[in-house]
C-alpha cells in the first residue's frame, strides 16, 4: 500500500482514479497504442539523459524487488557517485528518481527527466514528490532539477547531450509545494484504504493534465453528442451540464453561443444539415484545374534521428495525390511510401517534383500542415526551396468551408475534420481500413523499418500505409464533389 509518485500524481488528479489504481487494477483500461508509444519515447529520453551524468550505477528494481533496491541505492550512494533509478521510501510514500548526482558538501541533485521540450505545472508537484520523499529519508538534496529536451536543438551528426537536453532549476518553485506534501501524502493514503471508491462528479480534471483511463467508465452517461461536442465550448460545456442541459437541444433560449454554435445547436434541433451556398459557391469558385488532392504522412520522434532534425519535428514519409486534370475527369492516383530506415526526406521531395504539376491547385485538409512541412523541406533542403516555397500560393485548404460552418451536419458533432465530414457527406469513411489515424500511421510506418520486423509483416504494413493515405485523397476529392452537388441544387436530401 506504499503511495508511489505515479500513484499520488494521480490522485492528485482524481481520487477515484487513485482507488481503482490500487484497488481495482483489473478495471483500469490498459494503455493503448499511441499511449505506450509515448511511454516508449520517454524510456529513450530517460536512458539518454543518463549520459549527462556518466560513471553512475543504475538500479534494477524488476531483478532486485523493492527492498533489495533501497539497499542498492544506499550502497550506491555511499559510492558517492552518480544513481540512476534511485529508490526511496518514507512514511508510507515511495519512489524512484531517474538520476540523483553527487553534489558539494555530500550534498545531491535530484533530475527528473521528462520527454518535454519545457516545464510544467505538473512537473512541480512531481519533483516536489520526490524531493520530499528523499528528505525525509535523511538524503540531502540540494537542488530539485527538470531535465528536458531543447526544441531549439538541430541535429548535426552525433548527438550532442549537452545541447539536447536543458537542465531547469524548479527548487524555487518546488518549495511552496512541499508544504502542502504531508496532509496530501495522508489523505491519498486513506483513500487507498477505503473500501469502496469515493464518488467523484465528472469535470475538467478528467483531462488535466492527462487524459483518465476511467473516462469510458465515468462519461458512461454522457451522449456522444451532448453539450460536451459544443464547438470551442470550453468552459460552456461545464456551465451547461450544471444547469441541467446534457443535450444540444437542451440549451436554453438566451444562452450565450458564437455564430457557428448556434448554427450547431439548431442542426441538433432540426436534424438537418446547414448549408450556406453562397459561401460554398464562392469556396469552390477558388479552384483551379487541375486540381491537386493532396495529403501528407509524417512520424515526429523525441530523439532527433537525422541531420537537420530537431526533437519532435516532424519527418514526412508518405504522401498520396490524386490529380483531376479537368472538370468531370477520372482523378488520377499517384502515392509515395519511403523504404528503408534512412532519412525519407529526400526521396519524399523527388517524388513530390514528380508528381505534382507546375500549375492548378494543390487542395489539402488543414493545408497549414502539409505547408508547414514542406516549408521544413525547404529549410533543410535549400536547393529545393524555391520549388518547394512556390507550392504554398497554390494551397487550397479543403477544412475552410467547414471550419466556417458554410456547412455543418449534426452528425459531424462539433467536428470540422475530415474523419467527421467524409461520412455525412458520402456515406463512406475510413471504418473499413486497417490504418486509420495518422497516428496509427506514424507507429505503422516505424514498425514497417525496424529491422526486427519480418518481411511479410512489412509487405502487410505498407500495403496499410498506402490504403489509409490514399483514402484521405479519394475521400477529399468526394468531399468537393459532394458540395458541388449541394450547390447545384442536386443534395437537397443530404
Amino acid at each position: 500500500m506504499m503511495l508511489s509518485k505515479s500513484r499520488y500524481m494521480a490522485g492528485r488528479q482524481c481520487p477515484k482514479r487513485l482507488w481503482f489504481e490500487v484497488n481495482a487494477r483489473e478495471r483500469v483500461p490498459e494503455p493503448d497504442a499511441a499511449t505506450e508509444a509515448i511511454f516508449e519515447q520517454g524510456h529513450e529520453v530517460g536512458r539518454l539523459a543518463q549520459g549527462l551524468f556518466p560513471g553512475g550505477v543504475e538500479i534494477d528494481r524488476e531483478r532486485l524487488g523493492w527492498e533489495g533496491a533501497l539497499a542498492a541505492t544506499a550502497e550506491a550512494l555511499a559510492r558517492r557517485v552518480p544513481v540512476y533509478e534511485a529508490a526511496f521510501a518514507f512514511e508510507g510514500a515511495a519512489c524512484r528518481v531517474d538520476i540523483l548526482a553527487p553534489a558539494e558538501g555530500g550534498a545531491w541533485d535530484l533530475v527528473e527527466v521528462k520527454s518535454t521540450t519545457s516545464a510544467r505545472e505538473e512537473h512541480v508537484e512531481d519533483v516536489a514528490f520526490q524531493t520530499w520523499v528523499l528528505r525525509g529519508a535523511g538524503v540531502p538534496v540540494r537542488r530539485s532539477l527538470l531535465c528536458h529536451l531543447d526544441s531549439s536543438y538541430v541535429r548535426r551528426g552525433p548527438l550532442e547531450l549537452g545541447r539536447l537536453f536543458a537542465l531547469e532549476d524548479l527548487t524555487n518553485q518546488v518549495a511552496p509545494a512541499l508544504a502542502v506534501l504531508p496532509p496530501a501524502v495522508r489523505r491519498l493514503r486513506e483513500i487507498m484504504a477505503l473500501p469502496a471508491s469515493p464518488e467523484i462528479a465528472i469535470g475538467p480534471h478528467c483531462s488535466d493534465p492527462y487524459e483518465c483511463p476511467l473516462i469510458s467508465a465515468c462519461w458512461s452517461d454522457v451522449p456522444d453528442d451532448g453539450v460536451f461536442t459544443l464547438y470551442r465550448g470550453g468552459r460552456r460545456c461545464w456551465d451547461l451540464l450544471a444547469g441541467g442541459a446534457l443535450h444540444l437541444h437542451d440549451i436554453p433560449a438566451g444562452f450565450p453561443l458564437t455564430d457557428f454554435q448556434s448554427i450547431q445547436v439548431a442542426a441538433a434541433r432540426s436534424g438537418t444539415a446547414h448549408v450556406d451556398g453562397v459561401a460554398l459557391r464562392e469556396f469552390l469558385g477558388r479552384l483551379e484545374f487541375p486540381l491537386h488532392y493532396f495529403d501528407l504522412e509524417s512520424y515526429a520522434l523525441a530523439i532527433p534521428p537525422f541531420d537537420g532534425v530537431r526533437p519532435y519535428q516532424q519527418v514526412p514519409f508518405q504522401f498520396s495525390l490524386h490529380v483531376a486534370d479537368a472538370p468531370g475527369a477520372a482523378p488520377r492516383a499517384l502515392a509515395f511510401l519511403a523504404e528503408g530506415d534512412g532519412d525519407p526526406r529526400r526521396a519524399f521531395i523527388d517524388a513530390a517534383r514528380e508528381a505534382i504539376g507546375p500549375s492548378g491547385s494543390i487542395v489539402a485538409y488543414y493545408d497549414s500542415f502539409e505547408r508547414g512541412r514542406l516549408e521544413e523541406l525547404a529549410d533543410a533542403f535549400p536547393e529545393h526551396a524555391g520549388w518547394l516555397r512556390g507550392l504554398s500560393p497554390r494551397f487550397v485548404d479543403l477544412l475552410a468551408p467547414f471550419r466556417t460552418f458554410a456547412y455543418y451536419h449534426p452528425e459531424q458533432r462539433g467536428s470540422a475534420s475530415l474523419k467527421a465530414v467524409l461520412p455525412v457527406l458520402t456515406g463512406r469513411g475510413h471504418d473499413h481500413l486497417e490504418i486509420r489515424e495518422g497516428g496509427a500511421a506514424a507507429r505503422e510506418f516505424l514498425r514497417a523499418i525496424d529491422p526486427a520486423t519480418p518481411p511479410e509483416e512489412r509487405e502487410r504494413i505498407r500495403s496499410a500505409l498506402l490504403a489509409y493515405c490514399g483514402r484521405d485523397t479519394e475521400g477529399m476529392v468526394e468531399v468537393v464533389e459532394a458540395l458541388r452537388a449541394l450547390v447545384d441544387g442536386q443534395g437537397a436530401g443530404i
